[in-house]
């Protein structure tokens, strides 16, 4: 027969087509037997697939906003801001000394009409050119003690002596009790928003009551 002419032609091909079909037959034997030869590995696949599906949920709904969501770092910040308040009240602001008064006072006019985070260019670029240093600069957020300056005309603390070329000081911003933006305090922030995101995902499966989760499972997941 055609058969019989091709594995005489053919042996080998023959005879991986037979072993071939032997592993298959083999192994749909073992699967449709597996429960009762070995009752520990259907559990076994189960827990693997719910460690995976566990992980895979915690990282889109917890994980990935956690780390990436900046609307939703910055809008949990705001309803929380009282969380990250300082032990006492700091300074956010510039120290400014001048050669003189009418220096001084130009300076702290111009300042109300600029953005913050452009003061120190905008002050070095408008007194100190052409060669000529009219005012020296310090700017941040300062805490009682950091700043002799700041601790005597803020903090009403301590003393100074004048800078002999710059004598007149003065200081411009405000006192905070907190940080205004979450990115100064961004990995406490994260931290408190990813536990919050957690406790929401944790609530809405509750509340759903369609969905049971391994709790061992999921606190290993939490935990790493």
């Amino acid at each position: 027969t055609m058969f019989t002419h091709f594995a005489s032609s053919h042996p080998q091909a023959v005879k991986r087509q037979l072993e071939g079909f032997i592993a298959k037959s083999l192994l749909d034997y073992e699967s449709r037997n597996i429960e009762k030869k070995h009752p520990e590995i259907p559990y076994a696949l189960r827990e693997s697939d719910e460690n995976y599906l566990v992980e895979e949920i915690t990282r889109q709904k917890i994980d990935l906003p956690a780390a990436n969501d900046r609307a939703g770092l910055a809008t949990y910040f705001k309803f929380h801001s009282s969380d990250y308040r300082w032990e006492s009240p700091r300074y956010r602001g510039v120290v400014l000394h001048c050669v003189d008064k009418k220096t001084a006072k130009q300076a702290k006019k111009m300042l109300k009409k600029v953005p913050e985070k452009e003061w120190a260019d905008k002050l070095r670029q408008t007194f100190n050119t052409s060669g000529e240093e009219k005012i020296q600069v310090e700017q941040g957020i300062f805490a009682d003690g950091d700043n002799k300056y700041i601790d005597k005309l803020v903090f009403k603390k301590g003393d100074f002596d004048p800078l002999m070329s710059y004598p007149f000081t003065i200081v411009v911003g405000e006192k905070m009790k907190g940080p205004d933006d979450y990115r100064e305090v961004i990995d406490r922030v994260r931290k408190d928003y990813r536990s919050y995101l957690d406790t929401c995902w944790m609530r809405e499966l509750s509340e759903s009551g369609k969905v049971e989760i391994n709790q061992e499972v999921l606190k290993t997941v939490n935990n790493n």
